[in-house]
């Protein structure tokens, strides 16, 4: 018997039937779908379980999925005040067009991470893709329960689920390589907040080569990891280390929008010339950093994250070719004039 899209709809489980498989309420059902950190971890683990068992599906993914109308992709991105992600959200979206998908973007900060995943799964994509996710990021069993294929690029989760990224440990340990090799004996290390997987595997990378190289641990006055860079901290710090800290000095910043930013900084504030006076070094290889007036050396893959995430991912929706997307590409050194 041929069954009409409203019949299907109804014989789909429901909420309600959630709540009873996993002995809860119904609104706690709804909390563990749109406030997942307001649940304990035992709850939301029994939700998500009912979940995967019974196949459920909020309302409006039902109706899309009977439909067949739904060609969404939710794409949750840095600000666009990096580089890195203009470039990559430019990709992205000209390629989801050309394969008859549309993106919702969401353009967030770390502190607006969770209000983002609530927007984001609300009108329920066929995929999401993703730029923020935190290492111990609760949304890669939300996301799994609700049997949302999804990828996330630049960033991956510890578990090592669907990502696609630099080998930022190594390109860490080349870039300090590099300026152990170019005669540099103090080096200011400014990167991020370290519960994400870039930034720490970064500043990972970064300690251990310099152990290697200079037989001793960076000092920590020289290094600057924070939430969110404050500049007017920033700036005296790199000031009283350049003042002090004897021989040639050069900045390893973690990104190239954190590196460009100080090559800006120290220009404006503390008039120090690079490469002259000081040498910068960052990782992405973001476009902008070859600009002829900026010239900043840097480190980063040979392929554009965002673009193999988003061609990895609508491959999965459509053909299901992956059950797990692992993608590091090797880091390679693009030198130019700001060593």
């Amino acid at each position: 018997m041929k069954h009409s899209p409203s019949n299907l709809l109804i014989d789909r489980p429901s909420s309600k039937d959630v709540a009873r498989l996993a002995q809860v309420s119904q609104a706690t059902v709804s909390r563990v779908l749109n406030h997942p950190e307001k649940v304990g971890p035992k709850t939301r683990e029994k939700v998500y379980k009912a979940i995967k068992t019974l196949n459920y599906l909020p309302n409006q993914s039902a109706r899309d999925l009977v439909s067949g109308s739904s060609k969404i992709i939710s794409l949750i991105s840095g600000t666009l005040e990096n580089p890195f992600f203009v470039e990559s959200t430019m990709w992205i979206v000209q390629y989801a067009t050309q394969r008859g998908y549309k993106v919702n973007i969401y353009i967030i900060e770390d502190g607006g991470i969770e209000e983002s995943y609530r927007a984001a799964l609300a009108t329920q994509p066929k995929g999401i893709i993703m730029s923020c996710i935190l290492y111990e990021d609760p949304i890669i069993k939300q996301l799994n329960a609700l049997n949302i294929p999804f990828v996330s690029y630049n960033r991956r989760h510890q578990e090592k689920l669907n990502y696609v990224e630099l080998d930022n440990y190594k390109a860490a340990a080349m870039g300090c390589e590099l300026l152990y090799k170019k005669k540099y004996d103090s080096i200011f290390w400014v990167g991020g907040r370290l519960d994400v997987s870039t930034f720490r595997h970064r500043y990972e990378g970064f300690c251990k080569q310099y152990f290697h190289c200079y037989k001793e641990a960076p000092k920590k006055e020289y290094s600057y990891n924070p939430d969110a860079i404050d500049f007017s901290i920033l700036i005296p710090k790199i000031k009283e280390w350049y003042q002090t800290a004897p021989g040639k000095k050069a900045i390893f910043a973690a990104t190239d929008a954190i590196a460009l930013e100080i090559m800006d900084y120290t220009k404006k504030t503390l008039d120090l010339q690079c490469p002259n006076d000081i040498g910068v070094l960052g990782i992405d290889n973001v476009k902008l950093s070859s600009h002829s007036y900026l010239d900043l050396t840097t480190i980063g893959p040979t392929e554009n994250l965002g673009l193999t995430a988003i061609k990895l991912l609508i491959d999965n929706i459509e053909f299901q070719k992956q059950h797990n997307i692992n993608v590091t590409f090797p880091p390679q050194i693009f030198e130019r004039g700001s060593l």
